[in-house]
């Protein structure tokens, strides 16, 4: 058995572990795998999302890779994206289904209303245009009690303004928010209420269990929106 599939086998049957013990496990086997090698498999079966490392000699076994996080593109009304692309070919927005919170909340509500993220300054423009486009019910920055209202109905759209230096990706002519993103804004912004409370430490906590999340980019974006130390606060505690 190579050092990779040991340390693998070893891993699935401790699901945390710390180096000493699987140092004391090699030894018994009378593997001949040098400090060195095992490090550098270590790091690699952490870059790889096969290994978590949780402190400084604490690892745990991660029972499927993590991924990069992506919204259900298949939410996102096309006739909506093309009408901003059309309409403001210039500016930078992000479009995205409040469905795609669902996957990481304990409590799990009926969340279906499309959001639209532009610069403050086009946000009321944006609205105006929407609401003469289509039938749609047009929220521009809600307050919580117009989201309550709101919240289950497939017809509305929240239009609100996209702060500076937000982590996106680029999709097609449009952005949509990347996971550091929402596990800032979810804490910021009144549209995302239901997530108050405990709710928001069950959603760190499968957000990161499923997906990677660049701590450095979080911790950037959370400062921007002086939420670091909640969100320093959350990560410690969910870790």
């Amino acid at each position: 058995m190579n050092l990779q599939s040991t340390i693998f086998e070893f891993a699935k049957e401790n699901s945390s572990f710390h180096l000493g013990k699987l140092l004391v496990h090699l030894f018994k086997s009378k593997s001949k795998f040098t400090f060195s090698a095992i490090s550098k498999e270590i790091n690699k079966m952490i870059s790889e999302q096969v290994l978590d490392k949780l402190d400084d000699d604490q690892f745990k076994f991660l029972k499927r890779p993590k991924l990069d996080f992506e919204v259900d593109q298949a939410l996102i009304s096309t006739q909506i994206c093309s009408f901003l692309h059309n309409e403001f070919p210039f500016a930078k927005i992000c479009v995205w289904n409040a469905q795609d919170l669902v996957q990481f909340m304990q409590h799990i509500p009926s969340i279906n209303f499309l959001i639209v993220e532009i610069d403050k300054d086009a946000a009321a423009s944006v609205a105006e245009r929407l609401h003469r486009f289509n039938s749609k019910i047009i929220l521009k920055n809600p307050s919580q009690s117009e989201i309550n209202r709101f919240i289950t109905s497939k017809d509305v759209v929240v239009v609100k303004n996209l702060v500076s230096q937000s982590p996106l990706s680029r999709q097609k002519n449009l952005f949509t928010p990347k996971i550091e993103k929402i596990l800032v804004d979810i804490l910021c912004d009144d549209v995302f209420f239901m997530l108050n409370g405990m709710e928001s430490e069950h959603f760190y906590q499968n957000a990161l269990a499923s997906y990677i999340v660049d701590e450095r980019k979080l911790k950037r974006y959370a400062s921007r929106r002086n939420k670091l130390h909640e969100v320093e606060s959350l990560l410690e505690r969910c870790r």
